[in-house]
């Protein structure tokens, strides 16, 4: 569990910090005026920083599949087992 919890600390940091950013850069407006393979930037900023603020959220999604799956294919209900 300590793991996961560092993991989390490592990827939500960088991730709360990039949605800040992202938030002061769109209020002062100051992204250029051109297009990125035919869509806006401001579109194609909105989009990065949503992929970037969904890290977390995949890396506890992935650390709560990977312990059911674990969990399922263990025959004891038990932490430890005396076979």
């Amino acid at each position: 569990m300590s793991k996961l919890s560092q993991t989390l600390l490592i990827v939500a940091l960088p991730a709360i910090l990039f949605n800040a950013s992202t938030i002061l850069a769109i209020n002062q407006q100051i992204l250029p005026e051109f297009q990125i393979l035919g869509l806006p930037t401001l579109q194609v900023f909105v989009a990065v920083s949503f992929t970037i603020s969904l890290a977390p959220y995949l890396v506890l999604t992935s650390y709560m599949l990977r312990l059911s799956t674990v969990a399922q294919v263990t025959s004891s209900g038990a932490i430890f087992s005396l076979k």
